[in-house]
C-alpha cells in the first residue's frame, strides 16, 4: 500500500491553512533578490533515476565503479543475501561493544520487513535485555542466568570484558575460585584452593552440571572454599555465583551471604542484598541466576595488593551461605552451584554512552515515544553512573572505582576496557572522555525529545562505589549543556599536546600514586621503571580516537586541522614509528596507532615481541571502521572531495580483493564467502588445513595477517576485516552521514547535500524513516524522495517533516518544490539555505537556484 494515500488528506489540510506548503513556518519568506535578474528554473527532471532495488539498500550515482563497490560492501557485511556474508554473526547480534556501531549500520536503511533477519529486532532485544545495574552501569552481556548442564563452567564475565579473568590467568592473577560442578580433583578447575566444602545439614551430589545441596534438616546451608593460597583482593573486586534454587515453594530464604576469613584470623560478613550488583528475589519459583557481589566497598575485603608492597591480610577461606527466614527451614530446598569464584573488574566505561547513542539512534528512525517512556528512567540511571561512579560531575571522568583501571601494565593492573582490550590505558583517559561526551550529547537529545512529547519519568537514584549510599539523577537540559561545553573544553585543554598536534590519551602519575609499582622489588617491575623514565605522557599515536574525536565535534577547529593534516600526510611528527603514505599501509584504512607498543599491555602479558608493531590489529594494525570516521573527518575538515578521493582509494583496494577472490574461485581454492578477504592476502591453495599460516611468506607474501576465525581456521592479525569485525558494517554509513547530511532532529528527516565536484548526483534506494521506506536521490541543490512506502504502520507517521538544507547560491535564487516557486518556508541560516516540507508519503523534489 502507499503511503500517499493515508498523509495526503491530513498533511494538504494543515498547509493550505497556512497558506503554503512549506507549512513548518508560514512567516519566513525568500530573500528579496533586489534589482538583481532572476531567471526562473524550467528544468525539474534532476534525479529521475530507475528504480533497480525493491527491498535492501541500494547506491546509485553518477559512479558506477563506486556503485558497485558499495553494493558489494553492504551486502557482505550485513549479510543480505546471507550466502555473501563475510562475518560470523549478524550485524545486530553483537555484544554492547558493538551496538553503536550496529545502530548507524542498520537503523537508516531497510532492515526490517521482507529480509532474512530483522535487524531493528535484534538491536531491541540487546538494549531491552541488557542490565543497567545499581550502580546504574550498563553489563557488556545479556543478564542470561543459564549455565551449560557439562562439566565446563561459565567462564564470561558478563558485566565486563571476558579477560582478564581468574581462569586465565593462571600464576599471573591471583583470583581463585572453582568449577563446582565436577568432583574435586577430576576435570573440575581449581585456582589457589585447595579444596571446597558443604554445610552437614545437606546432601551433596552432581547433577545437570552443577554441584547440589540438598538441605536435610534446618540452619544455614553453605559451601566454603578452603585453603585459599594468595588471596589478594586487588584482583578479586567481584565475587560471581552460579546459581539454581529449586523446591522452594513459600518465602522461606532470608538472603545469600558471603562469608570470609582472612589470614589473621578475622571474619567478615556481607548480605547480597547489601552488596549485590542487582536486586534479587531468591524467594521466586524455579530461581536462576549469575551472582555478583560488590567487594570494592566491604570491610576487610578492600582492595589489598600484596604483591606490589601492600601489607592487607590476604583471604583465606570463603563462603556461600543460604540462610533461612526467621521461624522458617531450608528443608527440601536444593541449591544447585555451578561455580564459585572472584573476578578481575573489567567492566568497560565506554559501555554506557554506547547504550544511551544506541537508545538515541533506535528513536530517531523508529519514533517509538513509547519505548523512549519506557527506557528513560534507566538511560537517566546510566548517565549518571558517569557522575556517580566515575567522578564526572566536574566535566572529566575516570576509572578511579574500577580495580586494576590504572595504566600500570602488571598482572592485574592496566586492565583496559572493552573493544580495545590489549592496551593499558590511563585511569584518566582521553577516548573514554570522548565516549563521556558523546554521552552527555545522547543525554541532551533524550531530556529533549521527553519534553516534547510530556514523557517525565520516575525520580532514578544510582548506588555509590562503596555501596554505602544512593545519588541522584537531577539534570535537566540546561544542566547537560553546561556539562557539554565544559566537557569539551577539559578534554581540549588535558588531552591535547601543542608539541605533537593531535590529542594524547593521558598521563601515568610516577611520582605519585603510581610510585610504588616504580619503586616494588618484583621482577617484572623493570619494564615499568623503563617506563617511568620516559615521563607521565601517555601517547601511541591514537590515530583512530583522534579521528572520532573530530568527527564528534571534541576537537577546536585549529586542532582538527592539525589532527587532519597528520592523518593526510602533510605533516609528520617527531617520534612517530609511521609517519606520511605510512600511516596507510594497509590501504582500506589508517593505522590505528602510529607509535610502537613495547610494552603497554594489559597485566602486563605480553611485549611487542608478542605483538609486533604492524602485525596486531592494537599495535599499528588496522580496522574498517576507522575508515567511516577517517571519511566523515575529512569532510568536516577538507570538504567532500577530499572524502571521496579517499573513499575511491578504499574501492580500488576492493577492486583488487575482489579480482583475487574470482580467481581463487575459478581455481577452486576456495567456495566459501568468508574467505572473500582471505583469498587476496593468502594463497588459500597453499595454505594448510587447519590455519592460514599468516606468518610464513611461502603463503602469505603480503606479510599482512588477517585477525579473526574463519572456517574453523583462526588467526591472531594486524587487520580487522571479517569473522568478528561486525563493526566495519559502519563504512556503509559513511556515505549517507556525510554526503547526503542524514540525519533526524526534532523529529524531522533532515537532508544536507555535499557531493564531491565530480559526482553529479547520488542515490539510495530503499532507506527507512519512521518505518516508511523511501528512496532519496541528491545533488548539490536538489533532493529527491521518490518510492514512499509503508514498511510497518505505526502510530507518529502523520505529520512528518523534512528540513533540506542547502549551500547559499552566490547569485539571486529560489526554492522550488515539486516544479511550484516557494513563497514562505524557506530560511537563510548562515551560509546555508534551510527549506522544511511535509514528508506526507508522496514524492518530493526541492530545489534551488
Amino acid at each position: 500500500m502507499r503511503a500517499g494515500t493515508r498523509f495526503a488528506a491530513a498533511t494538504l489540510a494543515v498547509c493550505l491553512l497556512l497558506g503554503a506548503v512549506g507549512c513548518a513556518d508560514a512567516t519566513k519568506t525568500p530573500p528579496d533578490t533586489g534589482d538583481e535578474t532572476y531567471t526562473p528554473i524550467t528544468d525539474f527532471s534532476d534525479g529521475l533515476i530507475d528504480k533497480q532495488s525493491e527491498l535492501t539498500l541500494n547506491y546509485v550515482s553518477s559512479d558506477t565503479q563506486m556503485d558497485d563497490f558499495l553494493n558489494d560492501y553492504y551486502q557482505r557485511h550485513i549479510g543480505y543475501p546471507s550466502d555473501k556474508k563475510v562475518v560470523n554473526l549478524d550485524v545486530g547480534e553483537g555484544g554492547t561493544a558493538w551496538k553503536e556501531w550496529e545502530g548507524l549500520s542498520l537503523m537508516w536503511n531497510n532492515t526490517v520487513s521482507g529480509v532474512n533477519t530483522n535487524r531493528y529486532a535484534r538491536l531491541k532485544d540487546w538494549l531491552d535485555n541488557i542490565p543497567v545495574d545499581r550502580f546504574g552501569y550498563v553489563w557488556s552481556n545479556q543478564d542470561d542466568p543459564s549455565t551449560p548442564a557439562t562439566n565446563n563452567s561459565y567462564t564470561n564475565f558478563d558485566q565486563g570484558w571476558p579477560f582478564p579473568s581468574m581462569e586465565s590467568m593462571g600464576e599471573r592473577g591471583y583470583g581463585w575460585g572453582t568449577n563446582c560442578n565436577a568432583a574435586p580433583g577430576t576435570n573440575g578447575w581449581s585456582t589457589r584452593v585447595k579444596s571446597f566444602s558443604s554445610s552437614e545439614n545437606v546432601r551433596f551430589t552432581y547433577s545437570s552440571g552443577n554441584y547440589v545441596l540438598s538441605a536435610t534438616e534446618g540452619g544455614d546451608v553453605y559451601i566454603e572454599l578452603s585453603g585459599i593460597e594468595k588471596g589478594y583482593t586487588f584482583y578479586a573486586p567481584f565475587v560471581e555465583v552460579g546459581l539454581n534454587i529449586l523446591g522452594n515453594s513459600t518465602s522461606v530464604i532470608d538472603d545469600v551471604y558471603l562469608e570470609w576469613q582472612t589470614e589473621d584470623g578475622k571474619t567478615y560478613t556481607v548480605s547480597y542484598s547489601e552488596f549485590g550488583t542487582q536486586e534479587k528475589n531468591f524467594n521466586e519459583s524455579g530461581f536462576r541466576s549469575k551472582l555478583f557481589f560488590s567487594m570494592l566497598g566491604a570491610e576487610g575485603w578492600g582492595s589489598s595488593d600484596n604483591v606490589y608492597g601492600d601489607t592487607g591480610s590476604p583471604v583465606t577461606s570463603m563462603k556461600l551461605i543460604f540462610r533461612p527466614a526467621e521461624g522458617k527451614t531450608l528443608k527440601g530446598i536444593s541449591f544447585y552451584i555451578d561455580y564459585f569464584r572472584t573476578d578481575f573488574d573489567t567492566r568497560c566505561v565506554q559501555n554506557n554512552a554506547i547504550y544511551l547513542d544506541s537508545i538515541v539512534e533506535y528513536y530517531k528512525y523508529t519514533g517509538s515515544t513509547e519505548y523512549l517512556a519506557e527506557k528513560l528512567d534507566d538511560c537517566r540511571r546510566a548517565f549518571q553512573f558517569y557522575l556517580t561512579y566515575c567522578n564526572g560531575a566536574d566535566g572529566l571522568i575516570d576509572q578511579e572505582n574500577f580495580v586494576g583501571h590504572d595504566g600500570v601494565p602488571l598482572a592485574g593492573h592496566g586492565i583496559s576496557a572493552g573493544y580495545f582490550d590489549i592496551v593499558s590505558l590511563p585511569s584518566e583517559d582521553f577516548y573514554f572522555n570522548v565516549y563521556f561526551y558523546k554521552a552527555i550529547q545522547a543525554m541532551i537529545f533524550i531530556e529533549q525529545t521527553a519534553a516534547e512529547h510530556s514523557i517525565t519519568g520516575d525520580e532514578v537514584y544510582v548506588t555509590t562505589p562503596l555501596m554505602d549510599d544512593t545519588e541522584k539523577y537531577a539534570q535537566t537540559e540546561e544542566s547537560l549543556q553546561t556539562l557539554a561545553n565544559t566537557c569539551k573544553e577539559q578534554i581540549q585543554e588535558t588531552f591535547w599536546s601543542e608539541e605533537k598536534g593531535r590529542f594524547i590519551e593521558g598521563y601515568n602519575d610516577w611520582d605519585g600514586e603510581l610510585s610504588r609499582y616504580v619503586n616494588a622489588s618484583e621482577a617484572e617491575t623493570w619494564k615499568i621503571k623503563e617506563l617511568a623514565s620516559r615521563g607521565e605522557e601517555f601517547d601511541l599515536g591514537f590515530l583512530a580516537f583522534n579521528i572520532e574525536a573530530v568527527t564528534v565535534g571534541v576537537a577546536t577547529d585549529e586542532q582538527a586541522r592539525l589532527i587532519m593534516e597528520w592523518v593526510d600526510g602533510q605533516r609528520t611528527i617527531a617520534g612517530d614509528d609511521s609517519t606520511g603514505e605510512d600511516l596507510y599501509y594497509f590501504e582500506c584504512a589508517p593505522r590505528f596507532t602510529t607509535i610502537n607498543n613495547d610494552y603497554w599491555f594489559y597485566c602486563g602479558v605480553a611485549t611487542d615481541e608478542n605483538y609486533p608493531f604492524s602485525q596486531q590489529v592494537q599495535n599499528g594494525g588496522s580496522c574498517l571502521w576507522i575508515s567511516y570516521y577517517d571519511i566523515l573527518a575529512r569532510l568536516k575538515v577538507f570538504g567532500a572531495d577530499n572524502a571521496y578521493k579517499r573513499l575511491q582509494e578504499i574501492q580500488e583496494w576492493y577492486a583488487d580483493v575482489m579480482t583475487a577472490y574470482e580467481q581463487a574461485q575459478q581455481s577452486g581454492a576456495t567456495d566459501s564467502a568468508k574467505e572473500f578477504y582471505r583469498a587476496y592476502y593468502y594463497d588459500l591453495a597453499a595454505c594448510s588445513e587447519n590455519a592460514y599460516n599468516v606468518f610464513n611468506s611461502t603463503y602469505n607474501q603480503k606479510q599482512i595477517s588477517l585477525q579473526g576465525q574463519v572456517n574453523g581456521k583462526d588467526s591472531a592479525g594486524a587487520l580487522g576485516l571479517d569473522a568478528e569485525f561486525l563493526e566495519n558494517s559502519i563504512l556503509s554509513a559513511a556515505i549517507p552521514f556525510s554526503f547526503f547530511g542524514l540525519d533526524v532532529r526534532d523529529d524531522n528527516l533532515c537532508v544536507s547535500p555535499d557531493l564531491p565536484s565530480d559526482v553529479e548526483y547520488m542515490k539510495m534506494e530503499n532507506l527507512a524513516f519512521r518505518y516508511l521506506k523511501y528512496d532519496l536521490c541528491i545533488g548539490n541543490n536538489f533532493v529527491r524522495i521518490t518510492d514512499v512506502d509503508y514498511l510497518q504502520v505505526v502510530d507518529g507517521q502523520e505529520g512528518l517533516m523534512m528540513t533540506v538544507r542547502f549551500r547559499k547560491p552566490t547569485s539571486a535564487y529560489r526554492v522550488y518544490l515539486n516544479g511550484e516557486m516557494l513563497e514562505t518556508g524557506v530560511e537563510e541560516v548562515g551560509d546555508t539555505v534551510v527549506v522544511q516540507v511535509p514528508f506526507d508519503g508522496r514524492d518530493i523534489f526541492v530545489k534551488i537556484g
